[in-house]
């Protein structure tokens, strides 16, 4: 699975164009705890599309992916010391 985790990378990178938000969700919380990085960059990029200038003080999805990637960061190093 980990050398797939590109291929869902950009499954959800396509998905925040053609696909509901809720797959967009699914797909980056499956790749979180392989590549950690993945939801704040992938919540950067909605908000680089979908974002109005003047309707939040606050990058919503760029919030949400750095709440994600700190969670997958958590459960990744749950992983690596095996007390799971």
């Amino acid at each position: 699975m980990k050398h797939f985790a590109w291929l869902l990378v950009v499954g959800a990178c396509c998905s925040l164009l053609f696909f509901p938000r809720v797959l967009t969700l699914l797909l980056v919380l499956a790749v979180g705890p392989f590549i950690p990085g993945a939801p704040l960059a992938i919540g950067m990029l909605a908000d680089a599309f979908y974002a109005a200038p003047s309707a939040h003080a606050l990058p919503f999805f760029t919030v949400i992916g750095g709440a994600l990637s700190g969670v997958a960061l958590f459960v990744r190093s749950r992983f690596a010391a095996g007390s799971i």
